[in-house]
């Protein structure tokens, strides 16, 4: 095992340890047994153990433990607060005008109220009273950003605008809902710049070119360009690379990602309850380590299809309980994704950088305007007919034994027992079928959403007051006939408040507000069966 790749995994774990006091117990147990393990290989190692806690809770106490700041830069304007950082701190600020931009540098004199450790990083709220606004070299660059993006979709149009701004800007959120709600039920959302698919295939084109050590320039620039986690995150892998081979020494692809994931963490603590963050690096490491492996198990298939399988199995391997807490669930159309659209997605990303690249050249714009409404058009309508046909499991209740699963995976490979995984994993297939009429109530980043199963049909109910376009909307009351029982669903009495079900005229005794959870948890699950109402949990 990797020293550096050791250290960043019990660093990680303290500083969930020391946010969450619950976690310490579970901690300690991990720590005793890599101290038995590491015991027997090599002594050395054991101070890992003792630095990397120290590390953690330093890291914390660093970010969180200073004053108000003098100044900060603005990151985020909305209607309803604006966010702040200063040395990498992240604050809400009050008190000033929605007329700034992000970039702007605020001095003045700010009063500041604490937060409690949050995986949003805000150390606390800034009250402002007088200030003044200045700008620098990154505030012009994120206004830079910023109006090429607009010009982008003046250009091109809401859809393909916003697109290429995703795939080489970075505005994700800016994305066309149609557009990402089925790259979502394809499992295809990681092509998006929040995984850095981009500078991935920028690094590509860059060392096809053969500029040597200038490419590693570019990339830096670039990620300063893009700013975000995932782009950061590719960059400080390629100055890894980079480094190795100026100094002559394997590049070892673990530790690579290791030092990422150590310094971003180090930097920003926060990031450790990030799911998204989670998932990129997991999915990472599941390529770097099972890739190869997986490919050869494939070797029968022809290129264009045992690449992608193979990158979607390793990627899934790791990351799947982050990916079930995040969506609730797999779809299956994630290997058709993968198959289909990822290679037109890479076209379209080659196209986005093209467009970018030749944005003030008039001639060129007026070639390639047909060409991207061709390539995207076919994205978005082939990605909705795949999305239609796709079916949908929901693994929430395997994700308590997804890690014995995976352990028991691993050693039915390394024994050759291919025919008992198979049989483990139809068992685990058919657990989570909708096989039983059931009604779920699940918390949803602490909004109530309300899952019902009837005959293979699932149905995923929230009020529409949210404004969640995924989930069917509760506008009015839903009536259901399960097996010969009357469910009735009706709004919460606030937004945001559980539904209010009952069965054949009963109540059910649900919590009318959810406590925040970062993901999707299971808080009721009722089967019926035979007539009869089971609560099985």
């Amino acid at each position: 095992m990797h020293a550096l790749a050791l250290s960043a995994l019990i660093f990680g774990l303290g500083l969930g340890a020391f946010s969450e006091p619950s976690f310490i117990p579970l901690y300690l147990l991990i720590l005793v047994i890599f101290a038995g393990l590491i015991h027997r290989a090599d002594r050395r190692y054991l101070v890992i153990l003792f630095v990397s806690p120290l590390l953690a809770y330093g890291s914390l106490s660093l970010y969180y433990g200073s004053g108000s700041p003098d100044q900060v830069r603005i990151e985020d304007v909305q209607s309803y607060r604006v966010t702040a950082s200063y040395l990498g701190r992240r604050y809400l600020v009050e008190g000033l005008p929605e007329e700034f931009r992000p970039g702007d540098i605020i001095e003045g004199k700010f009063s500041f109220e604490r937060m409690k450790v949050n995986k949003d990083g805000f150390k606390g709220k800034l009250t402002v009273q007088d200030y003044k606004r200045s700008v620098d070299f990154l505030s012009g660059i994120k206004e830079f950003k910023e109006r090429l993006f607009h010009e982008l979709v003046y250009i091109y149009g809401y859809d393909k605008g916003s697109l290429i701004g995703s795939l080489v800007l970075g505005y994700r959120t800016e994305l066309f809902q149609d557009r990402m709600g089925s790259m979502r039920t394809l499992g295809i959302l990681h092509i998006l710049s929040i995984s850095g698919f981009h500078i991935a295939l920028l690094e590509d084109v860059l060392k096809r070119l053969k500029l040597g050590r200038s490419a590693v320039w570019v990339i830096l620039l670039y990620g300063i360009l893009v700013d975000s986690v995932s782009s950061y995150r590719a960059v400080l892998m390629c100055l890894y690379r980079a480094a190795g081979h100026a100094f002559r020494r394997d590049p070892d692809p673990v530790t690579g990602l290791s030092t990422a994931f150590f310094l971003q963490s180090l930097m920003k603590p926060y990031l450790v309850f990030n799911f998204g963050f989670l998932l990129t690096y997991f999915s990472t490491l599941g390529i770097i380590l099972l890739g190869k492996k997986v490919k050869s198990r494939f070797s029968g298939f022809p290129e264009i299809l045992a690449g992608p399988l193979a990158m979607t199995i390793s990627a899934l391997t790791f990351s799947m309980p982050f990916l079930i807490i995040l969506e609730g669930g797999l779809s299956l159309g994630v290997f058709l994704g993968n198959l289909v659209m990822v290679p037109l997605y890479t076209i379209i990303t080659y196209l986005s950088f093209i467009v970018v690249i030749f944005m003030g050249v008039e001639p060129l714009t007026v070639l390639l305007r047909p060409l991207v409404g061709a390539f995207f058009d076919l994205s978005l309508h082939l990605g909705e007919a795949i999305s239609v046909m796709t079916l949908k499991l929901h693994l929430l209740p395997l994700l308590s034994i997804y890690p014995a699963l995976l352990v028991i995976s691993y050693l039915s490979i390394r024994k050759n027992l291919l025919k008992t995984l198979s049989v483990i994993l139809l068992l685990c297939l058919l657990y989570v079928l909708p096989l039983f009429d059931s009604l779920e109530v699940i918390n949803r980043n602490g909004k109530g959403l309300v899952r019902v199963t009837s005959g293979f049909r699932v149905y995923e109910i929230m009020d529409d007051r949210l404004n969640e376009k995924e989930y069917l909307p509760l506008d009015s009351p839903m009536e259901f006939l399960i097996r010969g029982n009357q469910v009735s669903i009706v709004k919460g009495y606030s937004r945001g408040s559980t539904p209010v079900i009952s069965i054949n005229g009963k109540r059910l005794k649900v919590k009318s507000s959810l406590g925040y959870y970062n993901g999707m948890s299971i808080e009721m699950k009722i089967i019926f069966l035979k007539g009869k109402v089971l609560r099985v949990r």
